[in-house]
């Protein structure tokens, strides 16, 4: 009876310093393969950055338009779209500038 609770014990130590090792490994994997798919982050957040701004050229000209015909709870609604699209701009700029910082310019993107 003995030998079996000691086995058991061997057996759980054994079982924890796997598992500790297998959870620190992917850590340690993240750590220096994070940057592993940034070039794909990377392309999509500058496409993201390409339709953002299409989208604000687009509505500040129809801003623009709706304050020089004179309806100006319409501009209204358009500034508000504006500020929220500007604010989105903002957030994907700082994931591409935090992208930058972490990874040091991504390589280019195999098949681009």
């Amino acid at each position: 009876m003995r030998m079996a609770a000691v086995g058991l014990v061997a057996a759980g130590v054994l079982t924890l310093g796997v598992a500790t090792e297998a959870t620190a490994a992917p850590a340690a994997a993240a750590a220096v393969g994070g940057c592993k798919h940034a070039a794909v982050r990377e392309k999509g957040l500058e496409k993201l950055e390409a339709r953002i701004d299409g989208r604000v050229a687009h509505l500040q000209a129809a801003e623009e338009k709706a304050a020089s015909s004179g309806h100006a709870r319409r501009a209204g609604r358009i500034a508000k779209r504006l500020e929220k699209l500007k604010d989105r701009m903002a957030r994907v700029q700082g994931r591409l500038a935090k992208l930058e910082a972490r990874c040091g310019g991504a390589p280019p993107v195999a098949g681009s």
